[in-house]
């Protein structure tokens, strides 16, 4: 069961039609159509947009500053669920948070097609809110660390989920729902892969009149994914695509200085190679494997038991000390936590990293 957690960030300007999935998603394992989903892309871009109409006209008609135009007017909150968790849970949720914080949702949207596969399933929920009061002030700025904390009891007493450990007790950092899935599709996918031919090779010692079927198939298998590696390389092309967005970010707080853009580009830079790093070692571990069963196989198809069971040991002997893989949690704990850390900090601005 997983435990509750929300975290807020800035609404990104297609974040409507991502959660209505009227934008394509192309990570998706399962049908969209389990999904649920409050409002449109349309009616609730509508809604907010009444919403920050009124909080302008009440200050004009009040003698107040006009807001700035890069002031934030909405925010979006990301929610973990268990299987069980409905629509109108977490409309329940959104109506909590009204009463304590003032956000108003314009939109709900509960995920139930993204995950590992469709036995590993990433329950959530999407809560688009107006980050405005009517008198057009903003919301968010004043919620603090309190605010936050009061927000994840909140989340857990509604849903009724075991409230999550603070980030200052497990020293847990957040990345960008973006590069956390690209750098999860390209470290899950290369695991699969290794994972699956390393399989096929310690089959071929334990029923050898299976050995060849299985080996055959994992030939026919490389050449599949061949492309699929191709495929997961161009994942890294996002990365220069997502930099572009949060410099555009960073240059809306209006804060910025050349170092927190200096400080951005290396960080995502680093990101970058070191995503580069690990395709590149899979790449070369796959090769070997592949390699390593091709030898099995002419083995086998030659009648050499003897050989067979000489290759078989060797790469057993091969493989005995390699380390256990990490799960994506502990790629992402681990791997890239300075990076993340690196990244939230220069995202916060200047302003709020001083505090």
């Amino acid at each position: 069961m997983a435990k509750s957690s929300i975290n807020i960030q800035t609404a990104s300007a297609h974040c409507f039609a991502h959660n209505d999935r009227s934008d394509k998603v192309t990570y998706l394992i399962d049908d969209s159509k389990l999904n649920e989903c409050s409002a449109s892309a349309n009616d609730a871009k509508q809604s907010l947009e009444l919403m920050v109409k009124a909080a302008e006209q009440y200050r004009r008609d009040h003698g107040l500053r006009a807001m700035k135009r890069d002031t934030i007017k909405a925010v979006e909150a990301v929610v973990n669920l268990n299987a069980g968790h409905t629509l109108a849970d977490v409309e329940r949720l959104a109506g909590r948070l009204e009463k304590e914080f003032g956000f108003r949702a314009v939109q709900i949207a509960v995920h139930r097609d993204e995950g590992k596969s469709r036995q590993d399933k990433n329950y959530h929920a999407h809560i688009v809110m107006c980050n405005l009061t009517p008198e057009g002030t903003t919301i968010q700025r004043t919620l603090g660390r309190e605010g936050m904390k009061r927000m994840q009891d909140i989340t857990a007493e509604e849903l009724g989920m075991e409230r999550g450990h603070s980030a200052e007790i497990t020293g847990a950092k957040h990345i960008g729902h973006k590069t956390y899935k690209i750098v999860q599709q390209t470290v899950d996918s290369k695991d699969a892969e290794i994972v699956a031919l390393r399989k096929r090779a310690e089959d071929a010692e334990k029923r050898a009149e299976m050995a060849e079927k299985a080996l055959k198939a994992a030939q026919a298998t490389i050449e599949a994914q061949k492309a699929e590696i191709e495929r997961l390389k161009a994942n890294i092309d996002d990365l220069a695509r997502m930099r572009n967005e949060d410099r555009e970010k960073l240059k809306a707080t209006g804060t910025a200085t050349p170092a927190d853009y200096s400080a951005l580009k290396k960080a995502h830079d680093e990101l970058k190679a070191e995503v580069s790093e690990q395709i590149k070692a899979k790449d070369a571990e796959i090769k070997e494997l592949a390699a390593d069963l091709a030898k099995l196989h002419s083995a086998i198809d030659a009648g050499e038991g003897a050989d067979m069971r000489e290759l078989v040991a060797t790469q057993k002997a091969k493989y005995a000390d390699k380390p256990a893989y990490k799960t994506v949690k502990e790629h992402r704990d681990e791997a890239y936590k300075a990076k993340a850390d690196e990244i939230r900090a220069v995202m916060r601005g200047p302003s709020q990293r001083l505090r």
